[in-house]
């Protein structure tokens, strides 16, 4: 048992990024509208053309509106706050609840249209066989997903650290940088003493060596806007909340959510979420 409930408590993406979610909304919601409407199923054929097709374009419609918020929208906000939290169980939960409010647009668009007959005792019915009826599917979906997630990170990271741990790395230049937050304060650093930035609601918090320790500092300044100052040939954009040096990576472990940064004598790390590790790799590669 504490196998399987470990299952469900693995690391789980909330979003691939909203380009991807919402190619993936469109092509679903419009795909299975166009269906629909040339197959008119559960017995809609049997209805008159104007109300058949009144009633599956206000339904795709509705669904459409309802997918972009929840599939979208609500991750793309959410994103930074919950993706260190999300799991499996988690996604299975939001998706089962998600396909719930699915199958109730569909459900109450019946009724109004007058294609479906009230009755309140169908209500707990209703439910019932709804999330009976999604639960296994997307259970399994999301499993099979984490693992195949979790495969490829792992997959991605051998080859990564092997070559950490083989080539030497490329000559950069070693400058001094000004780092100016939105006040009057700002942090002087080398340019390889730079290890990461996270952002923290208004303020983004600067870690870098100083001698053979580590320091944090808090500057008032946007993530994207610190990026614009710090040298672009060796920084980069890891995760909606992080910018790494990509010469001080010392260590990367992972899980189906992306990657984790190590840096020596430093026992935070900094992320790389799913839908930057295909670019990271590419940068990585080119700079080791």
């Amino acid at each position: 048992m504490g196998r399987i409930a470990a299952i469900f408590h693995r690391p789980y993406p909330v979003t691939r990024g909203w380009r991807t979610e919402l190619a993936f909304v469109l092509a679903i919601v419009v795909g299975a509208g166009t269906i629909f409407l040339i197959t008119k199923p559960f017995g809609l054929s049997e209805l008159s053309q104007d109300i058949a097709t009144d009633y599956l374009l206000s339904v795709t419609a509705l669904l459409l509106i309802y997918a972009l918020i929840f599939q979208v929208l609500v991750p793309e906000l959410l994103v930074s706050n919950i993706e260190e939290h999300w799991t499996t169980g988690r996604e299975i939960l939001y998706t089962s609840g998600y396909l719930l409010g699915v199958a109730t647009i569909i459900y109450t668009s019946a009724l109004h249209n007058g294609l479906a007959r009230w009755q309140s005792s169908d209500l707990g019915v209703f439910i019932f066989m709804t999330l009976l009826a999604s639960l296994p599917p997307v259970t399994f979906s999301v499993i099979l997903k984490e693992n195949w997630w979790l495969k490829k990170s792992l997959a991605e990271i051998e080859q990564l650290n092997s070559r950490t741990s083989t080539e030497a790395t490329r000559q950069h230049g070693s400058k001094t940088i000004k780092l100016h937050g939105s006040t009057q304060e700002t942090l002087e650093l080398n340019q390889r003493e730079f290890l990461y930035a996270r952002a923290q609601q208004n303020y983004t918090e600067v870690v870098f060596n100083q001698g053979d320790a580590v320091a944090h500092k808090l500057l008032r300044i946007s993530l994207s806007d610190l990026l614009e100052q710090l040298p672009g040939d060796t920084t980069f954009r890891s995760h909606r909340s992080y910018v790494v040096n990509l010469l001080k990576i010392q260590t990367i472990t992972g899980n189906a959510q992306g990657y984790r940064l190590g840096f020596k004598s430093c026992e935070s790390c900094a992320l790389v979420s799913r839908r930057y590790t295909a670019s990271f790799n590419t940068r990585y590669t080119q700079i080791k």
